[in-house]
C-alpha cells in the first residue's frame, strides 16, 4: 500500500490524463473500478485495466462508492479556465473542498476523489484538493507541488512541450538530452528584471 504522500501527490499530476494511467513514472496506479470511469471509458474498462496496471510497483485499490453528484462543477468547464478569483467558481470550489473535507478518513477521501478527478476541471480539482489536504488534520503531512510543477505551462512557452513530451517518451531516461529553454521564453528582454531570472 502506498503511504498517504505518494497517493495524493499522484492524484495532483497531469490533471487531465485518466486517473488510470501510471503516475510517478508508471511506478503508481490507481486500481480504478469501472464504476468510477467516465462514461467514454467504461466500456473500455477491463482493456484499460490490463493495459495499464501490469507494470507498476505500486497499485492502489479502491473500494466502489455512491457517486456524488457533481452537478454544480458543470459551471467551470472540464478543459475551461479556472480563477479563484470568479465568485461562480469560487463557490463550486468551495462545495468541492466541503466534499473532500467531509470525507471521513484517508481512504475514503481517495475514492472520493480519484471518482471526481476525471469529472471536473483540472485546475479546480488541484486546488480544491490541495486545500482540503491542508485543512485536514490527517492529510496535513501531505507534501503539496509547487505551482511550477503543477502549471509548468504557465512558466515557460509552451511550444517547447512538444520537445519535452517527444524526448521523454521515446528515449530512455538514461540517454535523454537536456531541452534547453532559451531565457527569453520565460518574460521579455526589455524588462530589467529578467537579468534576474535566473534566482526567481
Amino acid at each position: 500500500m502506498a503511504d498517504i504522500n505518494t497517493r495524493f501527490r499522484g492524484l495532483l499530476q497531469r490533471p487531465y490524463e485518466p486517473t488510470f494511467v501510471p503516475k510517478n513514472n508508471g511506478q503508481l496506479y490507481y486500481d480504478v473500478p469501472d464504476s468510477y470511469l467516465t462514461d467514454h471509458y467504461r466500456p473500455f474498462g477491463a482493456a484499460l485495466q490490463n493495459r495499464f496496471g501490469t507494470n507498476a510497483q505500486t497499485r492502489i485499490p479502491l473500494p466502489n462508492i455512491t457517486a456524488p453528484d457533481l452537478a454544480y462543477a458543470d459551471v467551470v468547464g472540464r478543459r475551461g479556465g479556472f480563477s479563484v478569483f470568479q465568485p461562480s467558481h469560487q463557490r463550486v470550489a468551495g462545495q468541492l473542498i466541503e466534499e473532500f473535507l467531509n470525507q471521513p478518513n484517508p481512504d475514503s477521501l481517495t475514492a472520493i476523489a480519484v471518482f471526481v478527478r476525471d469529472r471536473v476541471n483540472g485546475p479546480l480539482f488541484q486546488y480544491a484538493l490541495s486545500v482540503a489536504l491542508m485543512h485536514r488534520t490527517d492529510t496535513r503531512d501531505v507534501e503539496i507541488p509547487s505551482f511550477l510543477e503543477l502549471f509548468p505551462d504557465r512558466y515557460i512557452d509552451p511550444a517547447v512541450f512538444p520537445q519535452l513530451r517527444e524526448e521523454g517518451t521515446l528515449v530512455d531516461q538514461g540517454d535523454r538530452r537536456a531541452i534547453e529553454i532559451p531565457m527569453n521564453f520565460t518574460a521579455s528582454d526589455r524588462v530589467d528584471e529578467q537579468r534576474l531570472a535566473y534566482w526567481r
